[in-house]
C-alpha cells in the first residue's frame, strides 16, 4: 500500500508520447449546448411538519437540561435523627430545633482543636444568633461523655452522645448525606458545622479548612 501523504506515479516502461495529428486529420465535434443553470439553493426548503418536530424536540431538549440542573443543585434532606437527651429519652433533629427555623449542628470529637474552635465561635454570638438559630452538638461518644465535655468547653447548648442514638441507622444515614464521600464511606471530621432548614435541609455546611468561615456565617445569621 502507498504512505499516506506519498504518491508514487504509474509503474511500466517509460514510451514517446504519439506524435500529434495533422489539423487535417482531426476532425472538430460540435461544441455541446450549456448546461441549464441549477435553481439558486433554499435554505428553508424541509417541510413544515419537519421543521416544527424539529424544534419541539429541541426545546423539549433544553427543558430536560434544566430540569437535570434543577435535580442536581436541590437542597439535600437528611433524616429526622433520634438522639437521647442527659435521661435517656428521645430527642429529634426537629425537637432540638424548635421554636426556631433553623438548626445548626456541630459535630464534636475528643481533644479536637478545630471542634473547639466551632464551639468558641457560636458561644461568641450566641445570645444574639440563638434569637433565630437553635443549636446543639453531636459528640462523639456517650451521652454522660457528651455532658462532661459540654461542661469543659463551657457550651450553652446541649450535647448528645452519638453512642447513645435511639436510632443508630438514621444517624449513619445522617453522616452518608452530610460527611464528605471516600472511598471506604462517608467521613466525618470535627467542627464540622451543618445549618439546617425547617425540612432538615441542608443550607450549607463547613468542614476541615471550611470551618474558618463559620464566625462570617454567624454574623450574618445575626443580621
Amino acid at each position: 500500500s502507498t504512505p499516506s501523504g506519498i504518491e508514487l506515479g504509474p509503474s511500466g516502461p517509460i514510451r514517446s508520447p504519439a506524435p500529434a495529428p495533422k489539423a487535417a486529420d482531426r476532425i472538430e465535434a460540435p461544441s455541446p449546448p450549456p448546461a441549464p443553470a441549477a435553481p439558486p439553493a433554499v435554505w428553508n426548503d424541509t417541510p413544515l411538519v419537519s421543521r416544527r418536530t424539529a424544534l419541539i424536540g429541541a426545546g423539549v431538549i433544553g427543558v430536560l437540561g434544566i430540569g437535570g440542573i434543577v435535580w442536581c443543585t436541590r437542597p439535600v434532606r437528611v433524616p429526622n435523627v433520634v438522639m437521647a437527651d442527659p435521661s435517656g429519652r428521645p430527642v429529634t433533629f426537629e425537637q432540638m430545633r424548635e421554636p426556631r427555623p433553623l438548626l445548626m449542628i456541630v459535630l464534636v470529637l475528643p481533644n479536637d482543636q478545630i471542634s473547639r474552635f466551632a464551639v468558641d465561635s457560636i458561644k461568641a454570638v450566641y445570645g444574639k444568633a440563638s434569637m433565630r438559630v437553635s443549636f446543639a452538638a453531636l459528640y462523639y461518644g456517650t451521652t454522660a461523655d457528651a455532658a462532661r465535655v459540654r461542661e469543659e468547653l463551657g457550651a450553652p447548648f446541649p450535647f448528645f452522645g452519638m453512642k447513645d442514638a435511639k436510632n443508630p441507622f438514621g444517624l449513619q444515614e445522617f453522616f452518608k448525606k452530610a460527611g464528605s464521600a471516600g472511598l471506604l464511606g462517608a467521613s466525618v471530621y470535627g467542627g464540622t458545622t451543618i445549618l439546617l432548614d425547617d425540612r432538615n435541609r441542608i443550607v450549607f455546611k463547613l468542614e476541615k479548612d471550611g470551618v474558618q468561615k463559620l464566625p462570617d456565617k454567624l454574623a450574618k445569621l445575626c443580621e
